[in-house]
């Protein structure tokens, strides 16, 4: 969704401050859901029988 967010409507519209605000926010979710899943990833990991 980003790459198609950042480099289509480039090409069909001008750049306008709605578009750099809403792939600001897309950027900083993608963040967000890389960080939560590490932190699930480590939880499960500790969990498991043998460590």
């Amino acid at each position: 969704i980003l790459h198609c967010t950042w480099v289509y409507p480039v090409t069909v519209y001008p750049p306008f401050f709605g578009y750099y605000f809403f792939n600001g926010l897309l950027f900083v979710l993608q963040c967000l859901h890389i960080f939560w899943a590490v932190l699930i990833l480590r939880m499960a990991i500790k969990f498991l029988p043998g460590n």
